[in-house]
C-alpha cells in the first residue's frame, strides 16, 4: 500500500500480522486496506519465527518466554525505535496481546497508541501490559466488552468498533442452493464438548443430517466418530467459502461474542445461523429476527437447527445478507476505524 501524508498533522501507523489460520479473506489485518494507514509494520515473518522457538529447552529459552511471552522481542525493539525517533504518530496494534509489552513505556509525550483487543476481559489482568498506561485508546469488538474493559483500564477511552467481514468475497452463490447439512466452523471460544451432544441428537433424530466440522485437528478429538460427521482443517478459503453458500444451518456453540470470523462469513453468504451461547445476544453482531440463539441446552439447539432445515425463508436470508452489508463491510468499519483513531490524537 502506497505511504501518504494523513490530515491533521498525525501518521496512522499499523502494526499487525495475519493469523496463519486465517485466510487471505479473513482475519483483523484486512482493516490494513481500508484504513489509510501512512506506515505498516508487517511482523508477519517475526511471528512466524517465533513459533519455532521450542516451548521446552534450555535456561535461554525458558527467560525468554519469562520476558517475552509470546512476543518477539524485535518486534519490540523496532517498535520502540520508532517511537523514539518520531513525532506525532498513532500507533495502530491490531493484536497487542501479541505484540505489546513494553512499547507503552517510550511513547514520548506527541504520540498515541491504540490497541484493538480480541480477548475476553478476563484475559486483561494487571500485568499484563507493561505502561498500560501509555495507551490511549482501547477498541472492543464486542459491546459486552466496554465495561469490564472499561474498569480495568479506568483512565483509557474505551469504544466498541465490531470486526468487518469481506462482503465482496463471501456472499450467496448464484443460483442457489443449500443440503442437509450443518456446519461447524472456528477455533477459539468454541463449546465442542457442547457440539459434540448436539451433533449425537441430531443423528438419532434424523441421521440423513450431514454434519461438517472445520476447525483445528487437535480439536476433533472433541467428537465422536459417525457416518454423517466429517471432520476438516487447513482448508482454503474457496473450500470455505462453498461451505457456506451450500450448507443447510451454520452452528456455533460459542463461549462468548468477542470478534467472530464464522458468524460474519456465513452470515454475509445468507447461511441459516444458529447460536448456542450463555451470554445475552444483545452482546452478538445480530438480533433474534436474523440468527437463532439457544441456551447451551443440547435438545433445543437440535431443535432448532432441525427447524431452520426443514423450513427455508429466503426473505430472511436476502435480510440477514443486507443487514451485513449495511453494517460489517470492511468499508464502513474502515471508515470508524479510522475516525476513531484520529480522534486519539485529541483525546
Amino acid at each position: 500500500m502506497k505511504s501518504f501524508q494523513v490530515s491533521r498533522g498525525n501518521n496512522l501507523v499499523f502494526i499487525g500480522f495475519s493469523f496463519w489460520h486465517h485466510g487471505s479473506h479473513s482475519g483483523y489485518d484486512l482493516i490494513r486496506h481500508h484504513v489509510r494507514y501512512s506506515k505498516q509494520f508487517d511482523f508477519q515473518k517475526a511471528v512466524n519465527s517465533l513459533y519455532r522457538i521450542p516451548e521446552h529447552g534450555n535456561i535461554f529459552t525458558k527467560l525468554y518466554l519469562v520476558l517475552f511471552g509470546d512476543r518477539p522481542w524485535w518486534i519490540e525493539f523496532k517498535t520502540i525505535f520508532y517511537l523514539l525517533s518520531h513525532k506525532n504518530q498513532i500507533l495502530h496494534f491490531i493484536y497487542p496481546e501479541n505484540l505489546f509489552r513494553y512499547a507503552g513505556l517510550f511513547k514520548g509525550r506527541s504520540n498515541r497508541i491504540v490497541c484493538t483487543f480480541h480477548q475476553p476481559p478476563r484475559y486483561y489482568i494487571q500485568g499484563r501490559f507493561h505502561g498500560k498506561k501509555s495507551i490511549d485508546k482501547i477498541i472492543v469488538l464486542s459491546y459486552d466488552m466496554v465495561e469490564p474493559v472499561q474498569r480495568a483500564f479506568p483512565k483509557t477511552n474505551v469504544q466498541y468498533i465490531p470486526h468487518g467481514v469481506d462482503t465482496e468475497y463471501f456472499k450467496p452463490r448464484i443460483p442457489r442452493g443449500r443440503t442437509r447439512s450443518v456446519l461447524i466452523v472456528g477455533n477459539w471460544m468454541r463449546n465442542f464438548e457442547f457440539a459434540n451432544k448436539v451433533v449425537q441428537i441430531l443423528t438419532k433424530k434424523d441421521d440423513r443430517i450431514s454434519v461438517i466440522v472445520v476447525t483445528r485437528k487437535q480439536n476433533h478429538g472433541h467428537f465422536e466418530k459417525l457416518h454423517n460427521l466429517k471432520l476438516l482443517s487447513g482448508i482454503d478459503d474457496s473450500e470455505l467459502l462453498n461451505l457456506y453458500q451450500t450448507c443447510g444451518v451454520l452452528f456455533l456453540p460459542l463461549n462468548g461474542f468477542t470478534a467472530n470470523n464464522a458468524l460474519l462469513e456465513g452470515a454475509s453468504c445468507g447461511c441459516p445461523v444458529v447460536v448456542a451461547s450463555d451470554q445475552k445476544s444483545e452482546s452478538c453482531y445480530f438480533n433474534y429476527q436474523l440468527v437463532d440463539f439457544v441456551p447451551f441446552d443440547p435438545n433445543r439447539a437440535a431443535d432448532s437447527i432441525i427447524m431452520r432445515l426443514n423450513h427455508s425463508d429466503e426473505s430472511r436470508e436476502e435480510s440477514l445478507i443486507s443487514f451485513v452489508r449495511e453494517n460489517y463491510d470492511w468499508k464502513i468499519i474502515g471508515a470508524r476505524t479510522e475516525t476513531e483513531l484520529h480522534k486519539a490524537a485529541r483525546d
